[in-house]
């Protein structure tokens, strides 16, 4: 995937229970972390023509929000939100897809592609931690935090998410009368990707 080696990437199913989840991260590292839509195809999906179609299909045209929906009165009877639309493949590109699909090759190159393409979107949330990273990203796996409870009122799951992180230096004690390090990375990070599931930067 990235060739970076400080970036590290977890799938969910690592950190599924709370043992596996302390094997996978260390609670002694300080690290600004971002939650992503896994479009990893699985590999029945890559197996399977039909399946390899009818999964991107089916992502095409039920497309998940990737922040919450957003809602506000505008008077006294009427409520103005935003949603997301669904998008379908043109016909030709529709039926082009189909044949490439039953190539084998062709699939698993697209299967790579849309891999990739898990970190070209929007992350759905950013956060930090200072020296309890496993502590924290369990907190979200055990709902103990709201997030996954806001990721399922719009048809998200964690389940179907990706782990990224980055181990930040530890400077708190070289430089107590600055920000710390992890919080700064952290907003600039913020600011710049604007993830949908962040309620306030900083």
């Amino acid at each position: 995937m990235f060739s970076n080696q400080k970036l590290k990437i977890v799938r969910y199913k690592q950190i599924a229970t709370k043992q596996d989840c302390f094997n996978v991260l260390s609670d002694d590292v300080t690290a600004v972390y971002a939650w992503f839509r896994d479009l990893t195809l699985s590999e029945a999906d890559l197996a399977s023509e039909e399946m390899f179609v009818d999964t991107i299909t089916q992502w095409l045209e039920d497309p998940l929000p990737l922040s919450e929906i957003q809602e506000a009165d505008i008077s006294l009877f009427y409520k103005l939100g935003v949603t997301i639309k669904s998008e379908k493949l043109r016909e030709k590109k529709d039926i082009s897809l189909r044949q490439y699909a039953e190539q084998e090759n062709i699939r698993k190159e697209i299967g790579q592609i849309l891999e990739i393409a898990t970190f070209l979107q929007v992350p759905l949330y950013i956060g930090k931690t200072s020296n309890r990273l496993a502590s924290r990203i369990w907190e979200h796996v055990n709902r103990d935090t709201d997030l996954w409870n806001r990721l399922e009122k719009v048809g998200l799951s964690l389940q179907d998410c990706l782990l990224v992180y980055l181990p930040i230096s530890n400077l708190d004690d070289i430089e107590s009368d600055l920000t710390p390090l992890v919080q700064v990375v952290e907003d600039i990070i913020t600011k710049l990707s604007r993830p949908g599931f962040v309620r306030r930067s900083g």
